[in-house]
């Protein structure tokens, strides 16, 4: 069973993979099925803040302009890359993805080079020379195109109160008919039923 996480996320995996073996171990059965981490090597599976480049994105920071969320309108991303810190160096260059003075910037090229699909080089090669103005204007753009569609989406469906029940209720329904079996196996494997 492939569970997808993040790197900061493992340990709860892990956690639930000894308990599901140990249970199997002790009841010598493979009732519990063991989680597998299902990890993306991309630069977005950690976002970094856009205040700090070296601090993850969370939506826990008290600068609002450290994160963008999926419900933001293009002016509010724009405002929030607009005010991200870059580097005194001025110009996007091959260093960029090198030199750990470069982080901020850096954090916003992987930004750039995920959400158009390259890779950070195939970005820097794409882009080299231009300065921080013109990078974050793409930047910006790239963000847009992607995040409000989904940002609309998700008003729509907010509005939408019965349509909403009902997939929570389906959804409900359909997890309870999976794990019926599961407990039922769990209960008898520990001499709860007879």
């Amino acid at each position: 069973t492939e569970i997808p996480v993040g790197d900061d996320q493992l340990q709860h995996l892990e956690l639930a993979r000894d308990l599901a073996e140990r249970f199997n171990h002790v009841h010598k059965c493979s009732v519990l099925k063991m989680p597998t981490p299902l990890m993306s090597d991309s630069a977005a599976t950690r976002v970094m803040s856009l205040q700090d480049g070296k601090k993850k994105m969370s939506k826990s920071d008290r600068s609002e302009k450290s994160r963008i969320l999926l419900t933001d309108s293009a002016d509010a991303i724009r405002k929030k890359i607009k005010s991200a810190p870059t580097d005194s160096f001025g110009v996007l260059d091959d260093s960029v993805i090198s030199n750990p003075e470069r982080f901020n910037l850096r954090n916003l090229l992987e930004l750039y080079s995920s959400f158009t699909n390259q890779s950070p080089e195939q970005a820097v090669a794409s882009l080299s020379g231009s300065d921080m103005a013109s990078f974050k204007n793409l930047l910006v753009g790239a963000l847009v195109e992607k995040i409000c569609p989904i940002g609309d989406e998700i008003a729509r469906l907010k509005k939408d109160k019965a349509f909403l029940d009902s997939v929570l209720n389906e959804g409900s329904k359909y997890a309870e008919s999976l794990s019926q079996q599961t407990i039922l196996e769990v209960k008898q494997t520990v001499g709860l039923l007879r």
